[in-house]
């Protein structure tokens, strides 16, 4: 206990030293906290556990590659034996967890690439730097295991050897990770980071002997965060701090903020686009001869105003294309026709370009054609499909909302892009069909009645966030049951199992009238009903989306 209070005096004064430095870095972060450890089945974390994490730090430059940080963070992981995709896991063992870890650390961070920002001619350059850092971090974890929902007494004894050992306490770790710092001043940045912890103990779920104690946790944190870096120095002795000074490596003047200005317009040569020329600080130091708004070396006509989009040059006509390659500058025109004015072939007074019947004389009401247009899309009424909807020629006279090439009035989502094989509507996601396919598996209910038990509330819930976010589908739900029993207790009992899932999802919002529920009893096997295992994936309710 007395080397940690040492360690934790030395992080908090550590900071009040740097600051006396010449170069040094304050950071607030802020991000997601993640583990792997016994209720994590893969290599890498579940990312669906992310918890929220929040850190500070202080860095001492010891030069532009190097430093050594202090850091503080606090961070929360959770896990779930749901995650896992053997069932002895999810529906036996059934372990959960969340704990809360506060680390302080200290790193030595390398930034490969931090000389760049200091040009050897001077000045100062925004860049995108990469760093790496690894040091030594104590760690006080404190997990809330949950093993209440465990269903054999195989693990109950080493569940309490668990807590019995302690679910608290310090752990040291070793962090690693690294970065990317994006300049956004010349003293503030963004940090982009990810670090892992090697942690020196297998307690960081609280599951230990109930687990694999032969190996030890590890944690992570991904942030991102707003450094600040200070100092207050004259580099290039100009007389202008660098904090002040817009160039604190090369020797500058007041009137451009410490930078060199040749021109003496009062830009700096760093940020004058034209540093030889006298210009105007709104053009970035560049001149204006016609005063346009357009500096000189990117007026087409520097010696006549002109609006920006015909990059300075006057249009009198007022037609979008410029004097000099307009054909009939004083009479207003299309560019396909270099400027000068449209024919009206049949001279109804609309001309071609507007004319859905060029070469037959018709009314403005029906776009220049002589039939019956009510809506005024060019298509005639006799061959529209919505003779009340301006639409296009290519879809009959209708509209395609969202543009997925099939017309509204045959569109099952006329809002939403989909395909011809789902009636218009976007097809569901894979995640989406994973879900159906879980709850299918894995509602459960008591023994030869409807009652559904509460670990299947969960899967439940998900399946109606489901249908809550596609509100466009339907949802059918079918009870089944094995073949053991009488045939017609057997549909009974499946028609009420499917009737339970369609209350309780009633319960969490869904409209009832999008919702339909029937039984089928021992008739649709998917199973041989001749083994254990056949029979229970036989018992089963399923969930499907359709449209209508």
């Amino acid at each position: 206990m007395k080397r940690v209070n040492y360690t934790l005096l030395v992080v908090l004064l550590l900071p009040c030293i740097i600051v006396a430095q010449p170069k040094w870095e304050w950071a607030l972060l802020g991000g997601g906290a993640n583990y792997l450890g016994d209720l994590v089945e893969k290599e890498l974390p579940v990312w669906e556990e992310t918890q929220p994490a929040a850190g500070i730090y202080a860095s001492h430059y010891l030069g532009y590659r190097w430093a050594i940080r202090t850091s503080a963070f606090y961070g929360q992981f959770s896990g779930n034996d749901d995650n896992f995709s053997q069932e002895i896991f999810s529906l036996e063992r059934n372990f959960r967890f969340r704990s809360y870890v506060a680390e302080l650390g200290v790193c030595v961070v390398w930034e490969p690439f931090g000389k760049a920002r200091y040009p050897a001619g001077g000045g100062y350059r925004r860049i995108v730097s990469p760093y790496g850092f690894v040091g030594g971090a104590a760690s006080y974890i404190d997990a809330k295991p949950d093993f209440s929902a465990t269903q054999r007494e195989v693990w109950f004894e080493k569940t309490q050897q668990d807590v019995q050992t302690g679910l608290s306490g310090v752990h040291w770790a070793i962090p690693i990770g690294g970065g990317l710092k994006f300049d956004v001043g010349k003293r503030t940045s963004i940090n982009l980071e990810l670090g892992v912890r090697k942690v020196f103990s297998d307690k960081v779920d609280g599951v230990s002997f109930s687990g694999n104690p032969d190996q030890d946790d590890w944690y992570l944190f991904g942030v991102m965060g707003l450094a600040k870096r200070f100092g207050e120095y004259d580099t290039d002795r100009d007389g202008i701090v660098d904090k002040k000074d817009a160039c604190p490596h090369i020797f500058g003047v007041l009137s451009a903020r410490g930078c060199p200005d040749e021109d003496g317009d009062g830009v700096e040569d760093l940020e004058d686009a034209c540093p030889t020329e006298v210009g105007i600080l709104e053009l970035g130091g560049c001149p204006d001869a016609d005063g346009d708004g357009i500096i000189d070396k990117l007026d087409a006509c520097p010696a006549e105003s002109g609006p920006a989009k015909l990059k300075g040059c006057p249009d009198t006509d007022g037609d979008g294309i410029a004097d000099r390659l307009d054909a009939c500058p004083l009479e207003a025109g299309p560019a396909h026709r270099k400027g000068c004015p449209d024919p009206d072939s049949d001279h109804d007074g609309i001309v071609d370009r507007l004319d859905h019947c060029p070469g037959e004389a018709g009314w403005a009401s029906c776009n220049g054609c002589p039939f019956a247009d009510r809506d005024g899309d060019g298509v005639a009424d006799a061959d529209d499909l919505c003779p009340d909807t301006r639409g296009y020629i290519g879809f009959k006279g209708c509209l395609d909302t969202d543009n997925d090439l099939i017309i509204d009035p045959l569109d099952k989502c006329p809002d939403l892009a989909g395909i011809t094989a789902n009636n218009g509507c976007p097809p569901l996601p894979e995640k989406v069909k994973k879900v159906l396919i879980t709850a299918m598996r894995n509602v459960q209910f008591e023994t030869g009645s409807a009652v559904i038990k509460k670990q299947s509330y969960t899967i439940l819930n998900q399946v109606a966030d489901v249908i809550l976010t596609y509100d466009y589908y339907k949802l059918s739900i079918e009870g089944h049951t094995d073949s053991r029993g009488n045939d017609k207790t057997n549909k009974k009992l499946s028609e009420n199992r499917a009737a339970a899932c369609l209350k309780y999802l009633a319960k969490k919002g869904i409209a009832p009238e999008r919702m339909r529920a029937a039984g089928w009893g021992e008739t649709k096997p998917v199973a041989t009903n001749k083994t254990d295992k056949g029979r229970r994936l036989n018992r089963r309710v399923e969930f499907r989306l359709y449209l209508e």
